[in-house]
């Protein structure tokens, strides 16, 4: 699998755990924000951006904005398929399934 691919449903997955209810802005907290898909990777290191829509607001952000990813050198698909490999692991898992 190539590497975008797999970044992309890394980004797929994270969205979907962190807004079920649909995309909404990070800082303010709307749900009227606009996706912006670069072809390749920027400063932020993320082709899928969104950014607000609220005069008031108007902030880019990612799925990744936040604590966990954010500001992060690490591939997203070492990051995020350990965390949904223990996740989703109905009997738990060792370190020596991890990838």
């Amino acid at each position: 699998m190539a590497r975008n691919d797999t970044e992309s449903k890394c980004l797929d997955y994270i969205e979907a755990a962190r807004w079920p209810g649909g995309v909404c802005c990070v800082h303010c907290g709307v749900m009227n924000v606009s996706k912006i898909t670069r072809k390749k990777a920027g400063d932020n290191k993320r082709k899928r951006i969104y950014q607000c829509l609220e005069k008031e607001c108007g902030k880019q952000f990612s799925a990744t904005s936040g604590p966990i990813f954010n500001d992060t050198d690490l591939g997203l698909d070492k990051g995020v398929m350990p965390i949904a490999m223990v996740c989703e692991a109905t009997q738990g898992i060792v370190a020596s399934q991890l990838p």
